[in-house]
């Protein structure tokens, strides 16, 4: 019994020490000090390199074009947000790229509503980088029914409009 104690001890007393700060003396530092040179350049950024041309703020690849921190292209999110604004939108989320309207309704189609899913994937402003998901319902006794499939022709032009919307915001911008 006295023998299992000491055997559970020095366990415990080897796992603890495993996890100890203990550390190779000939193991690269993860966190190297930076010379002026180093540290102007990651603050700054860089007129040529791997990133194309930064002046300030992050360098990681997840940042946004317009410096904001947002994971997705910022042409293509303040495109998609003049897009629907006729629309209620229920839910906005610029790190995951997603904006979700309400159900919306013209005047002249009382009986007909729509509501957009849209999501923005990646920094670049390419067609792949947008998809437009559109729900149809009818109003039928009473009843909203939902359609059977998704307007894919409106959600097509919906993501056109968009894309013509974010390429001119670039153009407008340099």
């Amino acid at each position: 019994m006295l023998t299992n104690k000491i055997i559970l001890g020095l366990s415990v007393v080897s796992l603890l020490s495993a996890c100890s700060g203990f550390r190779d003396k000939n193991a690269p530092d993860e966190k190297a000090p930076m010379d002026s040179e180093d540290r102007r350049k990651y603050t700054f950024g860089s007129v040529v390199g791997d990133e194309t041309l930064v002046f300030g703020g992050s360098r990681k690849k997840t940042a946004g074009v317009s410096g904001s921190g947002m994971s997705v292209n910022a042409y293509l999110w303040q495109a998609s947000l003049d897009a629907l604004k006729f629309m209620p939108l229920t839910s906005t989320d610029a790190n995951g790229g997603v904006i979700v309207t309400d159900w919306y309704s013209e005047a002249q189609k009382s009986n007909e509503r729509v509501k957009v899913t849209l999501y923005i994937r990646g920094l670049e402003l390419r067609v792949e980088a947008i998809q437009a998901v559109v729900q149809k319902q009818v109003l039928r006794n009473g009843q909203w029914v939902n359609l059977d499939q998704t307007d894919n022709l409106a959600a097509t032009n919906l993501e056109n409009i968009i894309l013509t919307k974010a390429r001119n915001m670039r153009i407008q911008s340099k």
